[in-house]
């Protein structure tokens, strides 16, 4: 799998992720390719099969943020359901006994941070952080601790930590930000 976490800090949504790839838990490689990439006004970062991200990143087209919109309503109400439409369009809808099944990302979006469930349900933390991935709880606890510190610093340690501690998240620590 991988490790992706983000913070909000001072207006700016900040995002790490690591390089490794898995294949059938077994074959691991550092990718060429990112995990986290900017669209529009979006920063993205997808963990699990690498078509859904392929999908976000070339084939689907964010809906316009009308003006006077709440961002979480928008979010909620327009962005997932094209989302889900793209993806539905492009041969990745995942429907398991009635229940369509997505991938776990993190969403940076006008100095906010969402986090999105498998189930397509948007959390947005209080705390300002958030982390998916297999090493997700790795770097959740490192942002916990590390409050103090500068956002890149935070979300490089987060990241490095979760190397240590999950055997599929690994490789050079990308950072980028929104």
């Amino acid at each position: 799998m991988s490790t992706i976490a983000g913070l909000v800090h001072d207006g700016r949504v900040y995002m790490a992720s690591d390089s490794l790839g898995t294949k059938n838990d077994t074959v691991s490689m550092v990718l060429t390719t990112h995990k986290m990439f900017k669209k529009d006004q979006f920063l993205m970062g997808c963990v699990g099969d690498l078509r859904v991200r392929q999908i976000m990143q070339y084939l689907f087209t964010p809906p316009k943020i009308e003006d006077g919109i709440e961002i979480e309503h928008y979010m909620a109400a327009c962005f997932i359901q094209e989302l889900r439409l793209c993806l539905k369009e492009n041969g990745y809808a995942q429907v398991e006994n009635n229940v369509e099944e997505g991938i776990n990302f993190l969403i940076g979006v006008r100095g906010r941070l969402f986090d999105v469930s498998y189930d397509y349900s948007l959390n947005e933390p209080d705390c300002g952080y958030s982390a998916v991935g297999s090493g997700w709880i790795h770097a959740l606890d490192t942002l916990f601790v590390s409050d103090e510190k500068d956002p890149v610093q935070r979300l490089k340690e987060a990241i490095e930590t979760a190397i240590h501690f999950d055997p599929y998240t690994g490789g050079p620590i990308h950072v980028d930000f929104v």
